[in-house]
Parts: C-alpha cells; structure tokens; sequence
C-alpha cells in the first residue's frame, strides 16, 4: 500500500509514540507527543480509517490507535 507523504508523516509518528487528538465539535485532528504537535484535516484522518491503518477503540479512552496493519507498515521517518 502506498501513502502519501501526510498519510506516512500521521503514521510514522503514530508508530513512534504519539497520539491523536480529536473532537466531534472540531474538523482538525491534532497529533502530538510530549514536544510538539501537527493539525491535519478530517479528509486525511477519513483516508487512513478507510485505508485500515487506524480504529478507535470500542472502549474507554475511546482512543484512535493503529490497526495491526498500520503498526506494521513500512514508513519513512519524518522530522517534525
């Protein structure tokens, strides 16, 4: 599968630590780890749960996380 260069940034950092941030009152998604942060449109989030790469978990903290598929994928790393 192939990713564009947003899609391998959102999952490289989720296979590096980092969270997703979302909100039902909001169309941007935020992801961050302890240092720093990146925003990014509904589209792509869309894109990356069509594509199987991520979820949200069916109970609390009701998180978006990788699916085994988006842990696995080769990603190149990005600086941030």
């Amino acid at each position: 599968m192939r990713l564009t260069p947003k899609q391998n940034a959102v999952i490289w950092c989720l296979q590096n630590g980092w969270v997703l941030i979302t909100s039902s009152e909001s169309r941007v998604i935020i992801c961050a780890n302890n240092t720093s942060q990146f925003e990014f449109g509904r589209r792509l989030f869309d894109n990356l749960l069509g594509k199987g790469l991520i979820h949200q978990l069916i109970s609390s903290p009701f998180d978006f996380v990788l699916t085994k598929e988006g842990k696995n994928i080769k990603t190149k790393p990005v600086t941030i």
